[in-house]
């Protein structure tokens, strides 16, 4: 029960610290680009795709992150690095919630080892 209290009060200090920096955590309407499943048929190289889904892993490298985005047709990989995005950017990425609801948008690009579509 404590980490679960431990757990809601990181949250809360998260949505505070969101609200001070004057951002809506809920949001407004968000246009997608289709499905992640659709998103991954329509790859090319350079395009930019927006998806929404829930955010299932992270993995923080420094000043990479990797994430995986989820919604009911399937997983598409988010890269994220400091340097593309700018550190107030950046900063704000590390409040966003693991296990939550998330949209965004960028470049598509391939892992070019594994051919995977990130």
């Amino acid at each position: 029960m404590e980490d679960e209290n431990e757990l809601i009060a990181l949250r809360r200090k998260k949505l505070e610290m969101l609200h001070a920096k004057g951002i809506e955590p809920f949001g407004t309407g968000f246009d997608v680009s289709g499905s992640i499943a659709e998103v991954r048929e329509q790859f090319k190289e350079g395009e930019t795709r927006h998806v929404a889904g829930r955010i299932t892993a992270h993995r923080d490298m420094g000043k990479s992150h990797f994430l995986d985005l989820r919604d009911a047709t399937g997983r598409i990989q988010i890269y994220l690095h400091a340097k593309e995005v700018g550190p107030e950017l950046f900063e704000l990425f590390r409040l966003l919630g693991h296990r939550r609801f998330h949209r965004g948008g960028g470049n598509m690009l391939s892992d070019q080892k594994r051919g995977n579509q990130r």
